[in-house]
């Protein structure tokens, strides 16, 4: 159930993204300006991270099942309890 829901998810999170960087390719392109180009791109490589990362926790949900949760709750309270940095 949750699975469906993610991918579901991800389908219209994927095209929304598409939507904006689009969007904002045109507008960069009409305006030609240098500064509005420069963060645009910082954005869309931000978001293609997010996306990568997300793909990742979907395949690993694939992979795992609804366990993998669990597991990566696990690991994350030993590296808390280690003292280590979380992500």
């Amino acid at each position: 159930m949750m699975l469906k829901r993610c991918s579901k998810w991800l389908r219209v999170w994927k095209q929304e993204v598409s939507k904006l960087i689009t969007n904002g390719q045109t507008s960069v392109q009409k305006n030609a300006d240098s500064a509005s180009k420069k963060i645009f791109e910082t954005l869309v490589g931000d978001e293609e991270r997010h996306y990568d990362q997300y793909d990742k926790e979907m395949e690993n949900l694939m992979k795992f099942g609804d366990n993998y949760l669990a597991l990566q709750s696990i690991e994350r309270s030993k590296t808390i309890a280690a003292g280590r940095p979380t992500e």
